[in-house]
């Protein structure tokens, strides 16, 4: 009988996320207004590079290692041209959402008969 090796990978890209300059913590990585309506004032064009910047970090690091973030940063990443300040409120719930939750990581596991 063979017997099964378990061969293990963690990955994490905690730098992608180490950018933001606020505090706190939430449980969830989604405002309830994300789909919302906006009226909010639109961005001047400096904040809106640095909106676009952190959304597209982001959207990387959904892809790779974070796909729980992937919802609200998709919707944000259509936003990047027309962003407004309720937009960065949300991009904030994110890194919030990520400030409580940077110990999750991937794990690959493979079975190697």
């Amino acid at each position: 009988m063979v017997r099964p090796h378990f061969w293990k990978m963690t990955v994490s890209m905690s730098k992608y996320t180490n950018e933001w300059e606020g505090s706190g913590s939430t449980r969830t990585s989604t405002r309830y207004d994300l789909f919302a309506d906006d009226d909010s004032s639109l961005l001047c064009d400096a904040d809106r590079e640095k909106f676009h910047h952190r959304v597209a970090k982001l959207l990387y690091l959904a892809k790779r290692v974070r796909p729980d973030i992937l919802l609200p940063i998709s919707f944000l990443a259509e936003r990047v041209s027309c962003c407004t300040k309720r937009d960065t409120k949300a991009l904030d719930q994110v890194y919030k959402y990520l400030n409580k939750n940077h110990l999750c990581l991937l794990f690959l596991h493979v079975l190697k008969r």
